[in-house]
């Protein structure tokens, strides 16, 4: 039987995807659902600018520690939408880093 996985979304100001079951606004909200879906998520897409102190690409660090630290199960797919550069490059090495130790 096949388990079922739920697609996140977060950002600030867009419109979800019609193929997103979970929205996020907050880095506060994105990682409540992440805890308790852990497991559990298809993609995960995130924007950086949230418009407050912690942003999108402290999502990732929270997913790069606690991958580390605790073997947390990464989602089947990590995407960044973003249209911040900067923050897009670097949150897209941290994911490439993620699974690439994790897949090989």
């Amino acid at each position: 039987m096949k388990e079922e996985k739920y697609n996140v979304f977060l950002d600030d100001c867009r419109k979800t995807p019609d193929d997103f079951q979970i929205r996020t606004y907050t880095y506060e909200d994105t990682i409540q659902v992440l805890k308790k879906m852990e497991g559990h998520i298809g993609t995960l897409s995130l924007d950086n600018d949230l418009g407050t102190e912690k942003e999108g690409r402290h999502v990732m660090l929270w997913i790069e520690e606690q991958f580390y630290t605790k073997g947390y199960k990464l989602p089947d797919r990590i995407v960044v939408h973003s249209m911040n550069p900067i923050a897009r490059s670097q949150m897209e090495a941290t994911i490439n880093a993620l699974y690439r130790r994790c897949y090989g």
